[in-house]
């Protein structure tokens, strides 16, 4: 499309044929990976070599268990193969695709009672090496900034020259 390749992958998810993306233009990839309960030989297979993503991290196990709003069984829905992944699932992927090359990444997805954006970037920041990824976390209510993909000190065109793409996320 327009010179940008664009890839789907199955996800686990308790819908029908939900699927992941990879994109990639001028030899750069990002990924966009929500709803899926757990990280399949496959998401990381597809997602090996992005140097930017977007992908949930939807809740905290704690959180989750101390809530009092959701039955027993929705919260097993949540925290099941086929249901969402917890910070911690989401930090251990992205800590494995750091030494791919991912160097930046955006959480999206996060329960607004379930989870903070606070939380979830300490425990991707916790489990990644340091300096060696840049986090961002995704609001609900507005539109997510730009994230530019490669050196963001560069400007507009002068990033497109240099290969970077810019990612848009809400």
């Amino acid at each position: 499309v327009g010179g940008i390749s664009v890839k789907s992958f199955a996800v686990p998810h308790d819908a029908v044929d939900p699927v992941g993306f990879v994109c990639g233009a001028n030899g750069l990839l990002v990924g966009l990976a929500t709803d899926f309960g757990h990280v399949t030989t496959l998401v990381r297979e597809q997602l090996r070599g992005v140097r930017g993503l977007f992908v949930e991290s939807n809740y905290d196990q704690g959180l989750l268990e101390a809530d009092r709003k959701r039955p027993w069984s929705i919260k097993q829905r949540i925290s099941s193969r086929h249901g969402h992944l917890s910070n911690g699932q989401t930090a251990e992927l992205i800590a494995g695709l750091v030494e791919h090359g991912l160097k930046t990444v955006v959480l999206g997805h996060l329960s607004q009672d379930c989870n903070c954006p606070e939380m979830a970037a300490a425990v991707t920041r916790a489990a990644s090496p340091p300096g060696k990824i840049e986090v961002h976390v995704a609001c609900q209510e507005n539109p997510t900034p730009w994230v530019m993909i490669g050196q963001s000190a560069r400007g507009g065109q002068q990033a497109e020259a240099a290969g970077e793409l810019p990612l848009l996320f809400g």
